[in-house]
């Protein structure tokens, strides 16, 4: 009787040890590695190519048609359609779908005659300046717009020498869902007359 009540507490510690150790080794086992959501048009980059530039984002107020408009053209011409996307709506959100598809369907040598394109728009800072913001008369639905006019600034470092570039653009952008989308986009020309390399 008195062996068999012995037994039950040691039992009872045998039990609660073995459940603590699986705990810990439930806890402290390595996981298998989480695949990392990639973007269809991200850079993978080789240790020895250029960094991206760190782009300037307070050259407007946050989620004004100004500073939509900037990071539209910034992620348009660094080939990153998928993000140029989140900043589009109607029929410039349709180009943007179309060219990530066509992303997805290139073959090895293209996309990597692209990605060394990328990694060159990466490298440079494009910057809107001069952007000045004017009502027009709401679309169809009531929906509000805005036109940006501006002159974009590409400039960075190109195969060791420093490129400039000034373009004026127009973007037109609606008020979708409470944030301003570019609806149309119409690049100009040069204004420096083209690119500038010293």
């Amino acid at each position: 009787m008195i062996a068999a009540r012995n037994r039950r507490p040691a039992a009872l510690a045998a039990l609660s040890l073995a459940g603590t150790i699986g705990l810990v080794l439930a806890l402290t086992r390595p996981e298998a590695p989480r695949p990392a959501s990639q973007r269809v048009t991200e850079v993978v980059r080789e240790p020895d190519e250029q960094a991206p530039a760190r782009d300037e984002e307070n050259h407007y107020a946050p989620g004004s048609p100004a500073a939509v408009a900037e990071r539209f053209l910034r992620a348009w011409l660094r080939y990153h359609y998928d993000d140029a996307a989140a900043f589009a709506t109607g029929s410039q959100k349709a180009r943007c779908d179309r060219n990530v598809t066509l992303f997805r369907q290139m073959d090895p040598d293209t996309r990597e005659r692209v990605r060394q394109e990328q990694i060159v728009a990466e490298a440079a800072q494009f910057d809107l300046e001069q952007a000045v913001t004017e009502e027009l008369p709401p679309a169809d639905g009531g929906v509000p717009r805005r036109r940006v006019r501006g002159t974009v600034h590409a400039h960075g470092v190109v195969r060791g020498h420093t490129a400039e570039n000034r373009r004026e653009q127009a973007l037109v952008l609606h008020l979708v869902e409470g944030a301003w989308r570019v609806a149309e986009w119409t690049p100009g020309r040069a204004a420096d007359g083209g690119i500038v390399v010293h």
